[in-house]
């Protein structure tokens, strides 16, 4: 989906820096929430998506990397969500 919107973005950029820095935000926004920790972790899941799904032939052929990349974020979202735990979030 970013790749038909962006054509010049580099993957690497996309997988190493801004899809963390996604995974991260979504942790921020539902610790302001005061939403449960696993709400930010199974919308983490989904990010891989914006990358890898341009159509459901794409979606298919690459939903092995969906689930790598997704439990990569997963994990990333969880452990800030673990370390930001007993903290408050400012605005």
């Amino acid at each position: 989906m970013l790749f038909e919107i962006f054509p010049d973005l580099n993957p690497l950029l996309l997988i190493l820096a801004i899809a963390p820095m996604l995974a991260v935000a979504l942790v921020l926004i539902g610790k302001r929430l005061k939403l449960h920790a696993g709400w930010s972790v199974a919308a983490s899941l989904f990010i891989p998506l914006l990358f890898i799904w341009t159509d459901w032939s794409t979606l298919k052929a690459n939903v092995d990397s969906w689930v790598i990349y997704g439990a990569a974020y997963g994990a990333i979202a969880w452990v800030v969500g673990w370390v930001l735990k007993g903290r408050k979030v400012r605005a």
